[in-house]
């Protein structure tokens, strides 16, 4: 999964030309800012997670989430866009490098998921050959048509109450239970 995670987070939300950016802000205008990203476990037995993220008025929340929900299953295509991020991806593998206490805090990572070798130099190698259909193919079998958890933060009398609650239960926490204080 590695290669295609590394290549997905750049594809969807890796710079401001990236298909997140372009759609939810500059196509749509309806974020202020929006990124999603594919995480990594960090122990061979926690699962993956996604996260998806959007800054926008509360007069636009629900057309925000509709849109950010299509962009999420049905990922739009750019080939430009495709190779900007493959192109990042190798360019980044390329230059980074490894040093000083960060070679034990891999080790530790890597050993923790099982990982015996490179992960960099394996995700480098699959990487240049990947395609869009690949890229696509990994959004079908692991993000599309998922069941998500959704955090709104916002005033709720500006809120669309009935909206939220056709996404799912809906539970109202004050700002003390979220932010402490």
């Amino acid at each position: 999964v590695d290669p295609a995670l590394k290549l997905y987070n750049e594809y969807n939300s890796g710079s401001m030309g990236a298909i997140v950016f372009q759609e939810m802000r500059e196509s749509r205008s309806l974020a202020y800012m929006a990124f999603t990203e594919w995480i990594n476990p960090s122990y061979l037995d926690d699962n993956y997670l996604f996260a998806a993220i959007i800054a926008t008025q509360n007069d636009k929340m629900a057309q925000a989430i509709d849109a950010f929900d299509e962009i999420i299953n049905n990922m739009p295509e750019s080939e430009a866009a495709f190779k900007l991020a493959k192109e990042a991806v190798l360019t980044n593998l390329r230059t980074s490098r490894t040093i000083k206490d960060e070679v034990l805090w891999k080790y530790i990572a890597n050993k923790d998921l099982g990982v015996t070798e490179d992960r960099n130099k394996a995700i480098f190698e699959k990487v240049q050959d990947m395609t869009f259909a690949d890229l696509k193919a990994a959004q079908e079998q692991w993000i599309k048509d998922r069941k998500y958890t959704y955090c709104i933060l916002g005033d709720l009398k500006d809120l669309d109450q009935d909206y939220l609650r056709k996404l799912g239960p809906v539970q109202i926490v004050s700002q003390k239970e979220m932010f402490g204080y």
